[in-house]
């Protein structure tokens, strides 16, 4: 018998891989650097396997139309009577050009209704 043991309280500072976050560093830097930086994107392979898939009737329907359609990785992501077409020129993780026109309205510091 007896009471129900429980464990000792520790300090958090002695909790394997604890690190107490700092301005301008940790109170425990790592001993090896990280890794460097990829030089573009990284994404897996299923993404990549559905990188340029896209909605459309017809794969020609989705190889045209492609910027306008929904991106897809399977028929039940694409709307009724579309279905998911892969091989189009459209890649959906391109970045997109920044626009460079100016905001369309001036702000407004009320509410505006239509």
């Amino acid at each position: 018998g007896g009471p129900p043991r429980t464990a000792m309280p520790i300090a958090a500072d002695m909790v394997p891989g604890y690190y107490q976050v700092k301005l301008g560093g940790t109170t425990r830097p790592t001993r090896k650097p990280t890794r460097r930086p990829t030089k573009r994107p990284v994404i897996t392979a299923e993404q990549a396997m559905h990188r340029y898939s896209y909605c459309g009737a017809f794969w020609t329907d989705a190889r045209d139309n492609c910027e306008f359609k929904d991106h897809c990785e399977d028929d039940r992501d694409c709307p009724e009577a579309e279905f998911c077409w892969t091989q189009t020129p459209c890649d959906f993780y391109a970045t997109e050009i920044p626009t460079t026109a100016p905001p369309s309205e001036t702000p407004t510091y009320k509410p505006t209704f239509p």
